[in-house]
């Protein structure tokens, strides 16, 4: 399983998604590992641009199941929720 935190530098939301995401890993008995990726850096792959922050992708899929913008902003509602990020975390370990 891979998972890709994306997040822009100074986001407000990005620490309680942090906090959601190692809770939701620990709820489904998967280990905390993850990618973090700050879509204003040169150095983040093209591809996992523009996306609201913060996005959580499971297996390059975004748990929110939103598509990719024209340019980074905050996510509406902070990220993802528990129950979002338990199911898809749930879904690819069956």
């Amino acid at each position: 399983m891979r998972i890709d935190f994306l997040y822009f530098e100074g986001c407000p939301h990005a620490a309680p998604a942090r906090q959601r995401l190692q809770e939701a890993l620990a709820t489904v008995g998967a280990a905390p590992h993850w990618s973090e990726w700050d879509t204003g850096s040169s150095s983040t792959p093209e591809a996992l641009r523009g996306y609201a922050s913060p996005t959580i992708l499971v297996n390059g899929v975004d748990v929110e199941q939103k598509a990719r913008t024209s340019g980074a902003g905050c996510a509406v509602g902070g990220g993802p929720s528990m129950d979002a990020l338990c199911a898809a975390l749930a879904a690819v370990r069956q």
